[in-house]
């Protein structure tokens, strides 16, 4: 070897994957890309390996992974991943389930305001924030549209169910076909005293409750609120305006 050529480079720094010499010397070498933080990378966002931990060095890294997607863990702070009131604003999680505030570094339900407009809100009645979520509680059930439409009125646990006649008087399931009464856990129709509680009995005549029997055990196929005579037709608003005074196959008509 003469002596203006440059020294080889020595083999056991090749070998480390680090071609900057000095600053590896001490064991603090941060290896981007690592294939020993591959799922905690895709997960997280925490790419790098530095002193054989995992951690975020790229926002880019941050913005790419799952916990950005889903969780709103897009921005970078000291090695983590972590969401901001910008992220979770952003995030399906919020107008879905209310999660639109940034605590701890994820994405929670901080206040009543966050629940009131998202969707769990309005369908399944979670309308209060409860340690970082949107859950039932107070009369949210009683203002939500499952107790408007199924009966689920009444709040039990994180749900809203159904547990009284009140309940099912307050739902469509009561006012449009008769489930008026409260039996074994749902609604349902146990005599013409429902049906005439229905806006089709005021309506159309269906006043009376028929149930079509199914062999001879007791079960059977509920036909619900029908035109029963001619008593119901004269009773309704149809025979009132149209004429409708006359039952004639299972409906209200003129002669």
């Amino acid at each position: 070897m003469s002596l203006g050529s440059p020294l080889p480079r020595p083999r056991w720094l090749a070998l480390a994957g680090c071609w900057a010499a000095l600053p590896c010397l001490g064991g603090s070498c941060d290896e981007h890309g690592a294939a020993t933080c591959r799922t905690d990378c895709v997960g997280s966002g925490r790419c790098t390996l530095s002193k054989g931990l995992c951690i975020a060095t790229e926002r880019a890294d941050c913005e790419r992974s799952r916990g950005c997607a889903e969780q709103g863990q897009c921005s970078l702070v000291e090695g983590q991943c972590l969401a901001t009131d910008a992220t979770c604003a952003k995030l399906p999680a919020c107008a879905q389930q209310g999660l639109c505030q940034a605590s701890g570094g994820l994405c929670v339900a901080a206040t009543n305001a966050d629940c009131a407009k998202s969707k769990q809100c309005r369908d399944e009645g979670r309308c209060t924030a409860v340690q970082g979520r949107c859950l039932p509680r107070g009369d949210d059930c009683a203002r939500s549209t499952p107790c408007l439409e199924y009966a689920r009125c009444t709040v039990e646990g994180e749900h809203c169910v159904t547990r009284s006649a009140t309940d099912c008087k307050r739902s469509k399931m009561c006012k449009m076909q008769g489930y008026c009464q409260f039996v074994d856990g749902k609604c349902v129709i146990l005599s013409s005293d429902d049906c005439k509680q229905t806006e089709p009995c005021r309506k159309l005549g269906r006043c009376t409750y028929v149930k079509e029997q199914v062999g001879g055990n007791e079960s059977y196929l509920r036909k619900g609120c029908v035109v029963g005579s001619d008593a119901d037709c004269r009773r309704s608003e149809g025979c009132r305006q149209h004429g409708t005074c006359w039952r004639k196959r299972d409906e209200c008509a003129t002669r």
